[in-house]
């Protein structure tokens, strides 16, 4: 029975925010090892309740490594960020003869010193195991996605759902994918295309609207012939680093040029639709004069907190 590590590290970082992350957050939130990972993820509507399912289901050894996760705040102390990355390489070292990893990011974490601390992460944990070894990565819809997020793991999934709902249905999709790997079934071959586009957080909704036409075309071209998988990822405005904003990203097996083609094609696609996915708010001024003439009682909601995930 092939054996599967189980990863999660994954922080939504506001730059903006002015309380850094430290492990203390983690603790606090989420910080598991091993087999303790098991009783609290198992069943969660998360990737990785469905790393664990999907493992399961595709008679694999899962292999819990580490879990961890924080709410959102500022970015990741560089001693935070460190410590728990050097747990999860030593996590790695200690789990026996694996045969595959499924490493679930958020894509949105930013830490001192590395403004995409996911693809850091991704990085290192290349280049620990090897250039060869399986690594199906998960990412959040509001991951700003940089180029170390695409060509260091060996597919890349992201959810296609704001708010999120579609976290274990993602998880199970990455534990399938990776079984067809260690089972010689598949070569996933990836790229990426990042249109110069920033979706508005209040346009992001993806059962309506415009994401939901993005979204349509998502499942589209992931039922498409020669195709694994395929993602857009409208990004998170709130982290001000180099990669922040959209990207489009598509899987096919063995076949880089046609990933690059329908990556270019979602890409496109999303970008034609830039003025739909804009959005003119009011101030806060305006929004109290707004509501003082509404009856009844009003909510008055920044948007940067992000209500739907």
């Amino acid at each position: 029975m092939a054996r599967i590590g189980i990863v999660g590290f994954m922080h939504e970082s506001n730059t903006f925010a002015s309380t850094p992350t430290t492990r203390k957050h983690f603790e606090e939130a989420h910080l598991d090892f091993g087999e303790d990972l098991v009783p609290t993820w198992k069943e969660a509507h998360h990737e990785l309740g469905g790393f664990l399912a999907g493992c399961e289901k595709e008679s694999l050894e899962a292999v819990p490594i580490l879990a961890g996760w924080a709410t959102p705040t500022g970015p990741l102390t560089k001693e935070c960020y460190e410590e728990i990355l050097c747990e999860i390489l030593k996590g790695l070292d200690q789990a026996g003869p694996l045969n595959g990893l499924l490493l679930a990011l958020h894509g949105a974490m930013v830490a001192e010193g590395f403004d995409s601390a996911d693809g850091e992460t991704v990085s290192r944990i290349r280049e620990h195991l090897g250039a060869s070894f399986p690594i199906v990565m998960t990412l959040d819809m509001h991951g700003n996605v940089s180029v170390p997020m695409v060509e260091c793991p060996d597919a890349t999934i992201i959810y296609r759902t704001y708010p999120h709902i579609d976290q274990r249905e993602r998880g199970l999709e990455a534990a399938a994918l990776i079984a067809k790997m260690v089972r010689g079934e598949c070569h996933p071959r990836q790229a990426m295309v990042k249109p110069p586009l920033l979706v508005h957080i209040v346009q992001q909704y993806s059962e309506a609207g415009p994401m939901k036409r993005v979204m349509d075309k998502v499942r589209e071209i992931a039922s498409s012939p020669g195709i694994l998988s395929a993602s857009f990822a409208p990004g998170f405005i709130y982290a001000d680093v180099p990669d922040m904003g959209a990207s489009a990203v598509v899987v096919a097996n063995g076949d880089l040029e046609l990933a690059k083609r329908y990556s270019r094609e979602l890409a496109d696609f999303a970008f034609s639709l830039r003025e739909e996915l804009n959005a003119d708010l009011p101030s806060p001024e305006e929004a109290v004069r707004e509501a003082a003439q509404i009856p009844g009682p009003v909510s008055l909601m920044d948007c940067g907190d992000n209500v739907g995930g």
